[in-house]
């Protein structure tokens, strides 16, 4: 016997009662199994291929309006096409079932809506879910949660005009998530189910030691200083049980040259990553109604980055090689775009360097963004 090869043996004899709650781990049994986001640059960002990892917990947290709902909807229809089954927490109870079709999501046998009125549901879903694990591991493969901000114990519920100001709400649910999120963290490793949660900023002029702290670094602040408090709800559990986070910024409305808004410009911050490599950043395009737009996304990325560029009424894509290159004069940005986005062989150019790139800069901005957040060590009391 060579090595650790006795480790399995000691394990069955001395943990014979408990052997099946633990797990000996090896290469092969540690490989990710990842579901795309249904964006490459998110994708890239991740640097896993993807935001819902089976066994692994992930948030996704910002401002509103980033698209943290859109990013999960996306992953779901990903998830979805290879025939996985999920279940989507509607926290909110805003569940836009228009909107998640015009994304591709269908509701069938693979994907249910579930709305629940406070956080004792979830933990006690998660318990009738392993007792159905135990029997069929294939019967579930991701849990959506929709989101933490807006999951309460039943008792903040109910007291939550009893309660000593916010700060008593906010104790209570960070006291739930810190007793939840452990046995979450065993039932996703367990039985290799993806969860993925979003969360949402709120702006303070105090510290509170039970949420998790993120500085704004420049803008208009309070009092005598240019920087802006942020929190994330549910504690400091979160932070330190979820294997990645990811902040996203709004920062500013996406138009076409006649003025008129189409969609949303984001910034993608990777700012914990126990998956693969943190703190990438990138910009990306959400359209009003259907979802990220990658090809938009890149060609404005090269725009900036001046694979595209004008000279006067002359547009100019700089191709990997001469046949890949398009001149085109008279037309307008937007049409150019429009061509670029139009042309196979272009985008798979334009997608293949922008990875590229993209791996040896970690970073790819459009703007700069006037909301510069930074997440920081939480100041006070740990849960």
């Amino acid at each position: 016997m060579a090595g650790l090869d006795f480790l399995d043996e000691l394990v069955e004899k001395t943990f014979k009662n408990e052997k099946d709650n633990i797990i000996v781990k090896n290469k092969k049994s540690s490989e990710l199994s990842v579901v795309s986001s249904g964006s490459t640059i998110i994708d890239c960002v991740s640097s896993v291929g993807g935001l819902l990892v089976k066994g692994r917990l992930v948030e996704i947290f910002g401002n509103e309006g980033s698209g943290k709902t859109t990013l999960c909807l996306q992953s779901a229809y990903q998830a979805q096409k290879k025939g996985l089954i999920g279940i989507f927490i509607d926290m909110e109870k805003a569940f836009d079932y228009k909107y998640a079709s015009n994304l591709g999501l269908k509701e069938d046998d693979t994907f249910r809506v579930l709305s629940f009125d406070y956080g004792e549901q979830i933990d006690i879903l998660i318990g009738s879910l392993t007792e159905i694990l135990q029997k069929n591991k294939k019967a579930l493969d991701y849990i959506i949660l929709d989101s933490i901000a807006i999951t309460l114990p039943k008792i903040a519920l109910e007291n939550l005009k009893k309660v000593d100001g916010n700060t008593g709400q906010k104790a209570l649910q960070a006291t739930f998530f810190n007793e939840f999120t452990p046995k979450l963290v065993n039932f996703c490793s367990k039985y290799n189910i993806a969860f993925l949660a979003t969360n949402q900023l709120r702006q303070t002029f105090t510290i509170n030691p039970y949420e998790t702290r993120v500085v704004k670094k420049s803008g208009v602040g309070s009092g005598f200083s240019n920087d802006v408090n942020y929190y994330t709800k549910g504690g400091n559990a979160i932070k330190y049980y979820y294997s990645a986070r990811y902040l996203l910024d709004f920062i500013k409305p996406y138009k076409n040259e006649d003025g008129e808004h189409i969609g949303n410009l984001i910034k993608i911050s990777n700012v914990k990553n126990k998956l693969g490599i943190p703190k990438k950043i990138a910009d990306f395009i959400i359209i009003e109604g259907s979802g990220t737009d990658d090809r938009l996304s890149q060609i404005n990325a090269f725009e900036k980055l001046g694979h595209i560029y004008s000279k006067g009424r002359t547009w100019y894509y700089k191709g990997s090689t001469p046949e890949l290159s398009i001149e085109k004069g008279n037309i307008s940005k937007d049409n150019f775009f429009k061509l670029l986005s139009e042309d196979v062989e272009i985008m798979k150019d334009i997608d293949k360097r922008y990875k590229e790139i993209y791996n040896n800069n970690k970073s790819i901005e459009i703007v700069e963004s006037d909301n510069n957040f930074e997440d920081v060590e939480d100041a006070g009391i740990t849960l």
